[in-house]
């Protein structure tokens, strides 16, 4: 009996010994296998939380440059709309002047003392200040040197030598033609008719290579404004609309970076 507890108790002390042994030996690999294993957890964390942090600072920085391009998107259309009605109404006084005003038949006035004229003369000047008004709107929505803008100036200059040559002779077409329709002998109104194809004349060669500049001006007009409309262009309004696109880019990338 005692010498079974004897070796009992000596087994006891060698399996002591043999744990002592490998806990010296393995003890100390675990423990700091464990706090690896810990520390890359934490880590792993840590580089979730920022990956996630720079996730979600991305994705609303994005959805700003989404929304300045998509204002800058609603602001070409909108400029592109201007510049359209522009070159259109331009295009519509041109022709009201040209064949609502010098190419009126003045033998289909109303023979009214002359108050028909009157109207129409002022019909021109107000008309002629008109096509001044939407010239100098339509430039500010084209670029320099673009076709449209080259027939509008030329139309322009034609208008305007027309003008001159309108006030400088149509006031004498205007007296026969007011006293050819006064006169009731014939005697009379035979010269009164002779006067007036005198003074129309007159007024047709004064006004005859006006008429002509600003007819072929509004022909390359209709040809230039035919191709940039159906082309989709916008003329200063896509390069005003190209700056903003990149200005936003611009802004949005350092943020993006970090």
């Amino acid at each position: 009996m005692d010498y079974l507890v004897l070796v009992l108790k000596i087994i006891s002390i060698a399996g002591i010994f043999v744990l002592g042994l490998m806990a010296q030996r393995y003890l100390p690999a675990y423990v700091a296998q464990k706090g690896k294993n810990l520390a890359t957890k934490e880590d792993i964390g840590e580089i979730t939380r920022i990956v996630e942090g720079i996730r979600s600072q991305n994705a609303t920085e994005l959805e700003l440059v989404r929304g300045a391009l998509q204002q800058a998107s609603q602001w070409q259309t909108s400029l592109a709309e201007v510049e359209r009605n522009a070159i259109v109404d331009f295009f519509d006084e041109c022709v009201e002047l040209i064949f609502g005003k010098v190419q009126v038949n003045f033998g289909e006035l109303p023979i009214d003392s002359g108050r028909s004229l009157v109207d129409y003369q002022t019909g021109v000047r107000e008309q002629l200040v008109m096509i001044l008004k939407k010239y100098h709107r339509l430039i500010l929505y084209l670029k320099p040197g673009s076709e449209i803008a080259s027939a509008a100036q030329k139309f322009v200059t034609g208008s305007i030598g027309f003008g001159a040559a309108f006030r400088k002779h149509f006031g004498r077409l205007k007296a026969a033609l007011i006293e050819e329709g006064q006169k009731i002998d014939r005697g009379e109104y035979s010269a009164a008719v002779s006067a007036t194809d005198a003074a129309a004349k007159t007024y047709h060669s004064a006004i005859e290579p006006f008429t002509n500049a600003m007819s072929e001006a509004l022909r390359d007009l209709m040809v230039a404004g035919n191709k940039h409309l159906r082309a989709g262009a916008t003329g200063a309004g896509f390069e005003v609309l190209a700056e903003a696109l990149k200005n936003a880019a611009k802004e949005s990338a350092p943020l993006i970076r970090r």
